[in-house]
């Protein structure tokens, strides 16, 4: 019963012992964290020889362990934590100062002080330690940033290619579409010419006919089928044309309709009006006059 007493007693020790171990490495992080910061924020920080002794002794108090503690080992993860928020924040410092400063602490630290048993407290290799690990990862964040920026450049240069193909692309498609829009227009165009072509041939040729049977007709009706037959060419002819005119036109234009065909369609009518009226009443006078001007 004794026995498991004071085996009870023992466990309760340690663990009030690992408690208080805790505590000070919590402590020692958070001091830790603070002098980073601290290092971080000016480059005359060693300036004056007070300064730099209270630095010293302040890595002291937080590397070197007493009797009842060990020496403390910093944390890989607050060293990367402070450089991180330094980094996003220049109101808390800058690497490059913090460099620096390391610099001067690893190059002027000496061991001078002694604990309680008058033991040399020699905190060198802690301190070089420290030193390689902060260089170590501003460099690692150095290196992502410039990373970070090329990436970011080459994305833009992507992003300005890509850009340039879909307004290429664009142009390209307004030109097939224009082009294929003038094929239609040139196909439509030349089919028009030939009717032109065909329209004013077979004209011709109905009026070759007419014409080699001109005396075995009256004077009135040959005079008749010629005007008809000039006032139906003239008005075909002018159609074809119009279709050229409107696939060639733009929007905003507007195509009249001339006063020269207006004219050359009212002295056909006229022309007709005459003939037909003469025929009805006969006209011999008339008749004559129409073969004169015919033979």
């Amino acid at each position: 019963m004794g026995k498991s007493k004071t085996y009870s007693c023992k466990i309760d020790s340690i663990k009030g012992v690992a408690v208080l171990l805790n505590d000070k490495i919590d402590e020692n992080r958070e001091r830790f964290k603070k002098l980073l910061f601290k290092l971080a924020l000016r480059q005359d920080t060693f300036s004056s020889s007070q300064e730099r002794r209270n630095i010293y002794l302040e890595l002291e108090e937080i590397y070197y362990g007493d009797a009842d503690t060990a020496n403390f080992r910093h944390f890989y993860s607050d060293i990367f934590a402070v450089l991180s928020q330094i980094d996003d924040d220049i109101s808390l410092g800058n690497l490059e100062i913090l460099s620096q400063n390391m610099e001067l602490v690893r190059k002027g630290y000496k061991p001078m002080n002694q604990d309680k048993k008058g033991k040399l407290i020699d905190i060198s290799m802690p301190v070089n330690k420290l030193y390689d690990h902060i260089n170590l990862d501003i460099a690692r964040i150095n290196y992502f940033k410039k990373t970070e920026m090329r990436s970011y450049d080459e994305l833009q240069k992507v992003m300005r290619t890509t850009k340039e193909l879909e307004e290429k692309t664009e142009d390209m498609k307004d030109a097939v579409e224009k082009v294929d829009e003038m094929q239609k227009q040139y196909i439509t165009i030349l089919g028009i010419f030939a009717s032109i072509v065909l329209a004013f041939t077979g004209g011709i040729a109905f009026s070759t006919s007419v014409l080699e049977n001109i005396g075995n007709a009256s004077i009135y009706r040959v005079v008749l089928i010629a005007t008809g037959l000039a006032f139906v060419l003239l008005n075909i002819i002018y159609v074809l044309t119009r279709f050229v005119q409107e696939i060639a036109k733009k929007n905003t234009d507007e195509i009249k309709y001339p006063v020269y065909m207006k004219t050359l369609n009212g002295v056909c009518i006229a022309i007709v009006i005459v003939i037909i009226v003469c025929w009805w009443f006969d006209l011999s006078r008339a008749a004559g006059v129409f073969q004169n001007w015919l033979y």
